[in-house]
C-alpha cells in the first residue's frame, strides 16, 4: 500500500452530518446545498454553472456571504444577505432533527470554516 494513498482511506469526518444535513432533501435549492457542503467542506457534487465549486465562506463587513470558487471564471461568488444564510441554516438543523452534539459540531465547523468579517 502507497503510504501517500493513506488519505483516500480515511472517511470524511463529516459524513453522517452531510448526509444528515443534505439541503436539496430538506426542499432547500441546489445553492444552499453548495454552501452547505463549502461549509462542511463536503463534494454533494454541486457545481456553479461553469464548472466551479464554492469552497470558504466569507461574511463582508457590510453583511453580505460570499464564496472563494475554485474552476470558476470568478473566483468570488455572491452568496445572498448573511440574515438569509442564518434563517435557512436554522430552518435546515430543525428540518434534520440535528441532534444537540450534532448542533454543536456544524457550529464548531462553521465557526473554523466561515469568516466572519463583521466581527473584525
Amino acid at each position: 500500500m502507497n503510504p501517500r494513498n493513506n488519505h483516500e482511506l480515511r472517511p470524511h469526518p463529516h459524513r453522517a452530518l452531510a448526509a444528515k444535513l443534505t439541503p436539496h432533501i430538506h426542499g432547500f435549492p441546489t445553492r444552499m446545498t453548495a454552501v452547505i457542503g463549502a461549509i462542511l467542506n463536503y463534494d454533494y457534487g454541486v457545481r456553479e454553472p461553469d464548472g466551479g465549486k464554492l469552497t470558504y465562506i466569507h461574511i463582508t463587513k457590510s453583511g453580505d456571504v460570499v464564496s472563494l470558487c475554485t474552476g470558476c471564471t470568478q473566483p468570488l461568488v455572491y452568496i445572498g444577505p448573511v440574515q438569509t444564510l442564518e434563517q435557512d441554516i436554522r430552518t435546515l438543523t430543525k428540518r434534520a432533527k440535528l441532534t444537540q452534539t450534532e448542533i454543536e459540531e456544524f457550529e464548531r465547523v462553521y465557526r473554523l470554516r466561515v469568516k466572519d468579517w463583521r466581527t473584525k
